[in-house]
């Protein structure tokens, strides 16, 4: 429950949220979800209308352990399906998705690069591509004639 001067604040709170920014939203969406009734106190006169909107919004499915590839993931499927899972589907997101990534010069780095995707691909991250050094120039021409492995996925923002 967000509250304002005309709306006196409740006698009590469960949880009580100083900001609406991205995280004090984000931190009230989860709680009402799990059951309780937070108050959020937000000094400006509209959610997120501070910092917020000055973020860059990007987010990846690319990580070396599966804990946060299950955090972000749960979080990207909340920010592409916003309006049916809260029921807000005044404004849309108008999320841009031209993928992230990964590029090495080095034979080492390659390596880990391939176990690192290995390892991504059991977590259920199956859409993160390896992909050659030749492979990688074809598809990002811009890439220096030194990369020598690349991983990429299509999907991040």
């Amino acid at each position: 429950m967000a509250s304002n001067v005309e709306r006196p604040l409740p006698a009590g709170a469960e949880l009580v949220i100083i900001g609406a920014g991205i995280v004090g939203a984000s931190t009230a969406f989860w709680a009402a979800r799990a059951g309780l009734s937070p108050v959020v106190l937000e000094a400006r006169p509209v959610a997120a209308s501070l910092t917020t909107p000055a973020s860059t919004g990007a987010f990846r499915l690319q990580f070396d352990n599966r804990e946060e590839t299950e955090l972000v993931r749960e979080t990207v499927d909340l920010i592409l399906n916003f309006a049916e899972i809260t029921g807000q589907d005044g404004a849309g997101l108008a999320v841009r998705q031209p993928g992230y990534l990964w590029a090495t010069t080095s034979e080492e780095k390659a390596a880990k690069q391939r176990r690192l995707v290995a390892r991504q691909h059991s977590w259920g991250q199956t859409d993160i591509e390896l992909l050659a050094g030749d492979e990688a120039r074809r598809r990002f021409p811009y890439l220096s004639p030194e990369v020598v492995s690349a991983r990429y996925r299509a999907d991040d923002a």
